[in-house]
């Protein structure tokens, strides 16, 4: 038994916030892209991952870490922009689905299909790496 008379109410309190916040933060994303909550979430869940990796590869690609040449972020933002476009695929998805009626089978958008955003993919992260090798030269 414990004589503290602090019953982590404050702490109940601050985690109610920090999750209205959240929920706050992922409901005003999908009101300004037209986008559901679930579909919301998942966006900026990616987003997230590919944001730390960018923080990730501007702290540890300085040159005091000795691996600059492998996570530096000139070296590697072909990539961080193709994870960008891996960020938007829910969305696309989503936005796709609304187009088609339900009376029809499996029908799909061509640009929701796999080899429209494979073919993004390979495009950005390949014309970033051509623009970068164009560059450096």
């Amino acid at each position: 038994m414990s004589n503290n008379k602090d019953d982590g109410s404050f702490y109940a309190l601050l985690a109610f916030l920090v999750i209205g916040g959240i929920a706050f933060v992922i409901w005003k994303f999908g009101q300004t892209f037209g986008l559901d909550f679930a579909t919301s979430a998942r966006v900026l869940g990616r987003l997230v991952v590919v944001g730390l990796a960018v923080v990730a590869s501007l702290y540890f690609g300085s040159d005091s870490y000795g691996i600059s040449e492998y996570i530096g972020f000139s070296k590697i933002w072909p990539l961080l922009l193709g994870a960008f476009w891996w960020c938007c695929l829910p969305a696309l998805d989503y936005k796709a689905a609304q187009l088609v009626p339900s009376f029809l089978p499996d029908a799909s958008v061509w640009w929701n299909e796999w080899y429209t955003k494979l073919g993004v993919l390979v495009g950005l992260v390949g014309g970033g790496y051509a623009l970068k090798r164009w560059l450096d030269d």
